[in-house]
C-alpha cells in the first residue's frame, strides 16, 4: 500500500507541475495570458545604435516627425496601453515615442514577423520580399495596401540618402546632401515571396494572368487607373473577391 500511495503521489505532483506550461506548444499568447499585457515592455526595450543626420543635410529621415498614436499587435493579438510611434524611412524602423512632439528617441520596436503595428490608419508589417525579381530576399517593413487570401498589395516608402553635388560649371547645379522620397509596391501570390509591381496595366495582367478577362473587365466599370494607390488597391481587392 505504501508502495502505491508513492507511486500515486509522484504522479499527482508531474501533472501539477506540467500544467503551468499548457498551451505553450503553440507558442501562440491568448488574451487570457497575462503575458500578452506585459508583453509590450519586453517589445520595446530595444535601443537604436544609429545617431541623427548631420545638420546640413536637407530632409529627415520621416515622412510624418510625429510620434502617432498607434496599435501593436503580437502574434496577431492587439496589446494593451497607449503607444505612440513613428516610421523611420531611412533606418527601416519603428520608433517609440513618449510625447507626440519630442525629437529624438532611442527606443524603436522589435523587429519581429510577429509584431505589427498600425500607425494612421497604415499598417506596418516586417515582410521577406525581393526588391527585384531575380535578387535575394531581403527584410523590411511594407505597408499593408490589401490583404486578400490569393493576392497581397504592398507599399514600401523609403527615405535614401545623396550625397552633395557640386556644380562644375555655370550651367550646372549644385544640390546639397539630401534625402529623396522614394516609393515601391510589392505583389505577393499566396505565400510566395512579394515582388516588385510597376503601376501599369501589362505588369497587372502578368500579376493576374489567369484572370485577364476579369481585370479588363474592372479596370473599365470602375474606371480605375494603375498608377496611384487608391486604384491599385480597388484593383486587388476586386481580383480577391472574384471567383
Amino acid at each position: 500500500m505504501r508502495y502505491y500511495s508513492l507511486l500515486l503521489f509522484f504522479i499527482g505532483s508531474q501533472i501539477l507541475l506540467a500544467q503551468p506550461f499548457e498551451g505553450a506548444i503553440d507558442n501562440t499568447p491568448r488574451t487570457s495570458d497575462s503575458r500578452l499585457f506585459d508583453a509590450f515592455s519586453d517589445l520595446r526595450n530595444r535601443k537604436s545604435k544609429r545617431s541623427a543626420p548631420p545638420k546640413n543635410i536637407k530632409g529627415t529621415y520621416y515622412f510624418e516627425s510625429r510620434f502617432l498614436p498607434s496599435e501593436v499587435t503580437y502574434f496577431g493579438e492587439k496589446l494593451r496601453g497607449n503607444v505612440l510611434l513613428r516610421y523611420n524611412a531611412y533606418n527601416d524602423e519603428l520608433e517609440i515615442g513618449k510625447t507626440t512632439d519630442q525629437k529624438d528617441t532611442e527606443e524603436i520596436l522589435l523587429k519581429s514577423a510577429k509584431v505589427e503595428a498600425t500607425i494612421n490608419g497604415e499598417h506596418y508589417r516586417l515582410v521577406s520580399y525581393r526588391p527585384k525579381e531575380d535578387s535575394f530576399p531581403q527584410v523590411g517593413y511594407l505597408v499593408v495596401l490589401s490583404d486578400g487570401d490569393t493576392y497581397k498589395l504592398y507599399l514600401q516608402r523609403k527615405k535614401v540618402f545623396m550625397d552633395a553635388v557640386e556644380a562644375r560649371t555655370g550651367l550646372e547645379r549644385s544640390f546639397p546632401a539630401r534625402f529623396v522620397d522614394e516609393e515601391h509596391y510589392f505583389y505577393q501570390i499566396g505565400d510566395e515571396t512579394p515582388l516588385p509591381l510597376k503601376k501599369s496595366k501589362t505588369a497587372l495582367k502578368k500579376v493576374f494572368q489567369t484572370k485577364g478577362g476579369r481585370l479588363k473587365e474592372i479596370l473599365k466599370d470602375n474606371k480605375l487607373k494603375t498608377n496611384n494607390s487608391t486604384d491599385l488597391r480597388a484593383i486587388f481587392e476586386a481580383m480577391n473577391a472574384s471567383k
